[in-house]
């Protein structure tokens, strides 16, 4: 439980570089090893066809 609660800790979403907070995430990578930038991405219908 502990390892899923580190990860989720370190997830990003992308959403969050455009709302300026940019050098915020830089700065939590001084202190923290590793984060995750995370991208939603949606499947569109006409790639199945």
């Amino acid at each position: 439980m502990e390892l899923t609660a580190n990860f989720l800790s370190r997830l990003v979403p992308i959403t969050r570089f455009n709302r300026g907070q940019a050098s915020k995430i830089f700065d939590r990578l001084r202190s923290e090893p590793k984060l995750v930038v995370k991208k939603k991405s949606a499947i569109s219908s006409d790639s199945f066809s």
